[in-house]
């Protein structure tokens, strides 16, 4: 399994290595055979091996120190709040025998319990104090505002850790923010990591982050710089099915229409609304400014006045 790999180590350099050929033929007479030598040099080498294991053993020393590790990410995104989550459990298990398999699956549990870990994969024993364990790391799409600050969201709504006063910079611009259903007024707490982000507006915004990424390229991400996707109205300003909003700096405003997740009769196709958003994006940047963008129609239709459309 691709991803992270989580080395647990303690004196790693002792390696034993073998090697030498054999060759073909009959051995002359009066000599030892050819192979006998040989025979007796890999049976010296694995009774070492074997008494070097029966040594270590003896001295405690087949325990592993996973509070000394190495986090091998090739994970393109990744936040310094993660390391301090994962060496708090490494530190609080501190060492464990390399042959307590229960001990090894109780670590990997609780490594998979952090809420930017995805996936843990088979746990891999390298004698004699050594452990591999394969991670793989959520990535977000989005993050969710609560209160002041902003926390990083994956695609699975999974709420990540990582609290930040703006929104997350990630592959070539800002996560769009996303706005969770409770407010923390009465109507539930406030997300924090681990928290499921699975409401339905919370569920259509993220869906309409996730076809950002598939439609605007790195360049019109970085144009469309910090964006809030509100998908908690029905209907959009008009009356009409289909409220999702996009706000953008400045006070400018996309009306979006129907969430991805409608898969609504008569709906523009997602690749058609977004090639209006670029356009929007390169006029603009072009010094054509506008107040709002209704992005549902094959025609956008551009709504200049201030309000307009608000």
């Amino acid at each position: 399994m691709g991803g992270t790999t989580l080395d647990g180590e303690q004196g790693r350099d002792r390696n034993l290595e073998s090697g030498g050929g054999r060759r073909g033929g009959a051995s002359r007479a009066g000599r030892v055979p050819a192979w006998l030598p040989l025979g007796v040099l890999l049976a010296g080498i694995a009774a070492l091996v074997l008494r070097l294991d029966r040594e270590a053993r003896a001295r405690g020393v087949a325990r592993i120190d996973v509070t000394r590790y190495r986090l091998h990410s090739p994970d393109r995104w990744t936040l310094p709040v993660w390391n301090s989550r994962l060496e708090r459990v490494l530190l609080a298990v501190d060492t464990i025998d390399a042959e307590d398999r229960g001990a090894i699956d109780e670590l990997a549990q609780r490594i998979g319990a952090l809420s930017f870990v995805a996936e843990v994969g088979e746990p891999q024993v390298r004698w004699p104090d050594g452990l591999d364990l394969p991670l793989r790391l959520r990535q977000p799409i989005a993050c969710v505002r609560v209160g002041g600050a902003y926390l990083p969201v994956a695609d699975d709504g999974m709420v990540l850790a990582g609290y930040s006063h703006a929104p997350h910079r990630a592959f070539g611009g800002y996560l769009p923010v996303i706005l969770p259903e409770s407010q923390g007024e009465g109507d539930g707490a406030l997300p924090v990591p681990g928290d499921l982000l699975d409401r339905p507006s919370e569920q259509r915004a993220l869906a309409v982050a996730r076809s950002m990424w598939a439609f605007l390229d790195k360049a019109d991400r970085e144009r469309i710089g910090r964006i809030l996707i509100d998908a908690r109205s029905p209907r959009a300003w008009d009356g009409l099915p289909g409220g999702v909003v996009i706000d953008l700096e400045g006070a400018r405003r996309i009306h979006f229409g129907r969430s991805p997740l409608a898969d609504a009769p008569g709906e523009l196709p997602l690749e058609r609304k977004w090639a209006h958003v670029h356009e929007a994006l390169i006029r603009w940047e072009a010094g054509e400014d506008f107040a709002a963008v209704d992005v549902r129609w094959d025609q956008a239709d551009w709504l200049s006045a201030p309000g307009e459309g608000r």
